[in-house]
């Protein structure tokens, strides 16, 4: 896997081995798959905070720009709750920082002093010792199963048929962006729950009662029944409101912050429009509905190397098939009944022998014509491998057929199927596009820079095991169910 590149500055405290003292125990727990929850007022995914490295003695040196292998693992990591006076022979308790009111300047995080593994350290009460299963973000915990239930959609996506390995990388990614994405989350909820207004809260509360009775609805109309579900799932109600409840705080309060400071105008408008004219237009594209009689399939099926005559004779039966066809067309049968029998009869040449045929652009036609009538995706000037059935058909209107095409690999008849005409949107109207466009660039910058001042202000601790731990569990879940 590749090794994680945290947007903020990591910070250690001393670590205890566990012979030394018994971690508390931990209730297990069975893993589940992910909730199945409705989402009856969508949300935009947490946005990706940029990832930056930092120069501070105090905190743990940065992985290396090109590293790629995962960052060593500690068992246990010991978070200090209530500094207590020290013998003077003693090191002195790990500084906490404690949540800092977010501002437009953020103060530098404490200091925290590093320990490794090995080194001489006091005994440590067993109400320091922190499972490697959760996260601190300032004063609040994030577990495991948490980050597992809010990448559940995610990693139910992933493929399981592909080996445990790539398996693992796969969902590595996606959990190390999850973290990521909850820490930012989770700082800004700490945040909004205490700027929010009565009004602001009021929406709130009135939101996640239409999402409560959506849910109830869907569910059959019995909150009972909801919860039985939810159960099966390994889900619980509380869960899951407290999960949407904490996603629309979130909505509400980056939208109140940044809304006002944003501003689009018509000189921004126009820069855009000129700066991406490729947006704005399109070319003509054309769908082609090919008749093919390619000369390698009048080829005998078992010449190695076919001579002058072999090929003569080759084009002469492709040149008499084509005009055959063309005849038909001009007796009124439709292109699509024409190019199906024209497939079936080239295939009859070969008798069973058809599949043993090389698979060049001559057989790739017959089976088009075998298979649809012969129709082709959309495709703009200078995109077909034979340039003169491409002319022929931008010739064409729509619903037209052309006479017989001599290209490179064979003869053809082409109808145009459908032509879609270019287009190039003037400013004005151009201009409903553009705004949501610049609007949505100003609030991901304003949105970025205020993350990047909430990680610095902030006291992050975790061990690198954290990763490795959602990992094993989420194959468990997921790869060996």
């Amino acid at each position: 896997g590749s090794q994680p590149r945290w947007p903020w500055r990591q910070k250690e405290v001393p670590v205890t081995d566990p012979t030394e003292v018994a971690s508390p125990p931990e209730t297990a727990t069975q893993p589940s798959p992910p909730a199945a929850r409705p989402e009856p007022h969508p949300l935009p995914p947490p946005p990706p905070v940029a990832v930056r490295g930092a120069d501070d003695e105090t905190a743990s040196p940065p992985p290396p720009a090109t590293a790629e292998e995962p960052m060593e693992l500690t068992d246990l990591i010991r978070a200090s709750r209530a500094p207590k006076p020290a013998p003077a022979s003693q090191p002195a308790p790990v500084a906490t920082q404690p949540a800092s009111a977010p501002a437009e300047t953020a103060p530098a995080p404490s200091p925290v002093k590093i320990e490794r593994p090995g080194a001489s350290r006091p005994p440590v009460p067993r109400e320091e010792v922190l499972s490697t299963s959760a996260l601190q973000v300032n004063n609040r915990y994030i577990t495991v199963d948490e980050i597992l239930r809010s990448a559940g959609p995610a990693l139910v996506a992933v493929p399981t048929n592909v080996s445990e390995s790539t398996y693992r990388r796969r969902i590595e990614q996606i959990l190390q962006e999850e973290i990521r994405a909850r820490v930012s989350q989770e700082l800004v909820h700490e945040e909004a729950r205490n700027r929010l207004d009565d009004d602001q809260k009021k929406h709130v509360d009135e939101e996640m009662r239409k999402t409560l009775e959506e849910m109830i609805a869907q569910a059959g109309g019995s909150q009972t029944a909801l919860q039985t579900r939810l159960a099966a799932e390994g889900a619980n109600l509380d869960d899951v409101l407290a999960e949407q409840r904490r996603k629309l705080t979130i909505q509400l309060y980056l939208q109140a912050r940044f809304e006002p400071a944003i501003s689009v105008t018509r000189k921004m408008l126009w820069e855009y429009y000129r700066a991406h004219p490729e947006k704005f237009s399109s070319e003509t594209k054309v769908q082609m509905r090919i008749l093919a009689a390619p000369f390698s399939a009048f080829l005998p099926a078992d010449a190695a190397n076919p001579g002058e005559a072999e090929h003569d004779a080759a084009r002469a039966a492709a040149r008499k098939t084509i005009d055959a066809a063309l005849g038909q067309l001009g007796d009124g049968t439709e292109f699509a009944a024409v190019a199906k029998q024209a497939a079936a009869d080239i295939k009859a040449r070969h008798e069973d022998r058809w599949a043993a045929v090389a698979r060049d652009f001559g057989k790739v036609c017959v089976e088009k014509m075998a298979e649809n009538g012969g129709l082709w995706g959309l495709a703009r000037a200078g995109s077909f491998i034979e340039p003169k059935v491409e002319e022929a058909a931008f010739a064409l209107k729509e619903g037209q057929v052309s006479d017989v095409v001599e290209g490179k690999y064979g003869f053809y008849v082409v109808q145009a199927a459908k032509v879609q005409p270019g287009r190039t949107v003037g400013f004005e109207q151009a201009q409903a596009e553009i705004e949501p466009i610049l609007r949505r660039e100003q609030y991901d910058k304003l949105r970025d820079d205020y993350f990047r001042r909430l990680l610095e202000g902030a006291t992050i601790v975790h061990t690198d095991k954290f990763v490795s731990l959602a990992v094993d569990r989420a194959i468990e879940r997921y790869y060996r169910k």
